[in-house]
């Protein structure tokens, strides 16, 4: 398949991801860059899905073959992931910092939410980072 050149976002991922094969092996056996491991079957996703945590591998990303790229979410791509997780900011706690009660967590989006969970496994972060944080 000739390599085309240009923008390939509207192009099916199938085809994208064949044209990123195509670059990558130009690329020298030991280059630091590669693809990452894809399948198109069930069976072979769920077995990396269920054997590869320990490795570091925190899910998969399914997508349409057929779909183009597209920026942001999409329902074109799902992620199905061993854990949800959401990256947010202490932004306030009570109680000692090292067995804290309540943490105030600002959110992606801003809001600011009131967690007990998570309070007692952040102390000892709390504890390190001293005053001021």
């Amino acid at each position: 398949m000739p390599l085309p050149f240009g923008d390939l976002r509207a192009r099916p991922y199938g085809e994208r991801r064949a044209a990123l094969l195509d670059v990558l092996s130009g690329l020298p056996a030991n280059s630091p860059i590669q693809a990452v491991s894809a399948a198109r079957d069930r069976h072979t996703a769920l077995t990396w899905y269920n054997t590869l945590q320990d490795r570091g591998v925190e899910g998969l990303v399914a997508k349409r073959a057929a779909s183009p790229y597209r920026v942001g979410r999409s329902g074109a791509w799902q992620k199905i992931r061993h854990a949800e997780t959401v990256d947010a900011d202490v932004v306030a706690y009570t109680g000692p910092d090292a067995r804290p009660r309540t943490l105030a967590v600002q959110l992606p989006d801003g809001r600011t939410a009131l967690t007990q969970k998570l309070a007692a496994r952040i102390g000892p972060l709390l504890a390190a980072a001293g005053p001021g944080l």
